[in-house]
């Protein structure tokens, strides 16, 4: 679905705090939010940016489009699935497990942080449930625990900070949460 006219207002907030960041490179998820949650930088800094389906939602099978409580209630369960008992195999019916999601996005990550130059700075536009489940796959110092119960808050138009260290990927901020919190 388009984003509202909040959200259009949110995208644009973005690309402000984004505008002097010099960013190099974006990727965006193909569903269309996530493009214009992109467009509003793109426009901004004056780069294009690329369409890969690495960072889409995960894939909601049966209950694409669908928002009535019983389909809410099944979402919910494959959720606590991936989040709670360690099921990484569980799905909504035609749609994704946490493994499938895995498979297409943290080798997409791995591939840029290989690429990456001392000067890159580089936006990923994605989403909510996507990054929830697996930033702290490659996050050194996000623990998943605290993500999965909302100590640490992934709201629209949210935002990780995060950069290439020894250890790994580092994360710097999380949502305004700065570092010395995340830990």
């Amino acid at each position: 679905s388009p984003l509202t006219a909040k959200g259009q207002m949110q995208a644009a907030s973005l690309a402000d705090a984004f505008a002097t960041d010099g960013v190099t490179r974006i990727y965006a998820s193909p569903l269309l939010r996530a493009r214009q949650t992109a467009d509003p930088l793109s426009r901004r800094i004056g780069l294009s940016y690329e369409v890969t389906e690495a960072l889409r939602e995960f894939d909601c099978g049966v209950l694409e489009g669908k928002s009535d409580a019983e389909s809410w209630a099944i979402h919910y369960e494959v959720w606590r699935d991936w989040s709670e008992r360690g099921r990484y195999a569980s799905r909504i019916e035609g749609g994704e497990s946490f493994l499938d999601t895995r498979a297409r996005f943290e080798p997409f990550v791995q591939r840029l942080i290989a690429e990456l130059a001392d000067d890159d700075r580089v936006v990923l536009v994605g989403h909510g449930g996507l990054y929830i489940h697996m930033l702290p796959l490659l996050l050194t110092n996000v623990d998943f625990a605290r993500v999965a119960d909302a100590e640490l808050p992934f709201p629209n138009t949210g935002y990780v900070v995060a950069e290439p260290r020894a250890g790994g990927l580092t994360c710097l901020e999380w949502c305004g949460i700065i570092n010395g919190s995340i830990s």
